[in-house]
């Protein structure tokens, strides 16, 4: 049955999701921690009133209730961030998810993990290159996590899905049940099927929204040792992304090969004194120097 400890976090990572609103732990451990769960729902709805209009309490208990429930049917997991097998390297990060449900393989989130990120509309020449990192990266034992998107981000799933079993996280800014984009969904099949893993801090049947995927990429990088960007544009998402790594104090690699608009983001993370590499021996060398390897 789920949770599996916490139930006082898990109530409050979905009150927080249906509220649309971060509750940061310190807040929430103004509220009893052994009480019924419609008296912590409450007290966390005064938490949350306080900044603006709070969800009713018996929204959020049918939402909490819906959550777990699909989890279990479709023979998920869940982590609350004081649970053992919560992530450490995630847990480290300023704002940390406060539940995470998976789909596929939970024993990932204990493996070396390497972020590979970059522009949905990258050119052949990157994507291809991206392609090649992921299936380097997974023959190394070293996990692939992105975002699912088109572009770089699938590129880099389906090289390290070049070797079984699929050492990859798909980290969605949507609820398991709504993944995105529609057209990867025989991919994502695959990943839960090979051995990979499908991971989200949204409740299972949640759409999601462009403010979403910003939110999702600190999990991103939070996960991970480095995050290797391979082609972006200054401003873009995966800029930011790149940026909030720095701040998490994770590693930036650059590949410092592509041309053009869609790299004025490599060419300034570079500028900056990111390490930048233009082959697979280059980037050998900076990730055996990380100690992942």
């Amino acid at each position: 049955m789920f949770p599996e400890t916490s139930q006082w976090l898990a109530c409050g990572h979905v009150f927080s999701q249906w509220a649309d609103r971060y509750i940061p732990l310190s807040s929430l451990q103004q509220v009893r921690e052994d009480g019924p769960l419609h008296e912590m729902m409450a007290a966390m709805g005064q938490l949350v009133s306080k900044r603006g209009r709070a969800p009713a309490t018996e929204e959020v208990l049918r939402a909490y209730r819906e959550h777990f429930q699909v989890l279990e049917s479709e023979k998920g997991f869940y982590l609350t961030a004081w649970d053992e097998g919560y992530p450490k390297s995630l847990s480290q990060i300023k704002d940390p998810p406060h539940g995470l449900s998976g789909l596929g393989s939970r024993q990932l989130l204990n493996t070396p993990m390497v972020a590979v990120v970059g522009s949905r509309q990258a050119n052949p020449k990157v994507l291809q290159m991206s392609f090649e990192v992921g299936r380097w990266l997974g023959a190394l034992g070293v996990t692939v996590v992105s975002g699912g998107a088109l572009g770089v981000d699938m590129a880099a799933h389906r090289g390290a899905m070049a070797h079984s079993p699929f050492l990859t996280i798909v980290v969605q800014a949507s609820g398991l049940l709504n993944l995105t984009p529609r057209s990867h969904l025989l991919d994502f099949t695959r990943v839960i099927r090979g051995g990979g893993l499908l991971l989200s801090e949204r409740l299972m049947t949640t759409r999601a929204r462009p403010f979403d995927f910003p939110v999702r990429n600190r999990i991103i990088s939070g996960l991970c040792q480095a995050v290797i960007v391979m082609a972006c544009e200054f401003p873009s998402g995966t800029y930011k992304t790149a940026d909030l790594a720095l701040d998490q104090g994770r590693e930036v690699l650059v590949y410092a090969d592509p041309l053009g608009v869609e790299a004025s983001g490599n060419r300034r993370l570079i500028f900056d004194g990111a390490s930048a590499f233009c082959t697979l021996s280059d980037l050998r060398l900076l990730v055996e120097g990380l100690g992942i390897l």
